[in-house]
């Protein structure tokens, strides 16, 4: 199974870093 941070940090790589911080930010709220 592929965690949220392994998808967010794919993610991070590819999108801007600024949306990289959002994405990170919407990952951790659904996490919560």
């Amino acid at each position: 199974m592929t965690s949220v941070e392994d998808v967010v940090a794919d993610l991070r790589k590819v999108v801007d870093p600024e949306l990289g911080r959002d994405i990170v930010s919407l990952g951790m709220v659904r996490s919560e």
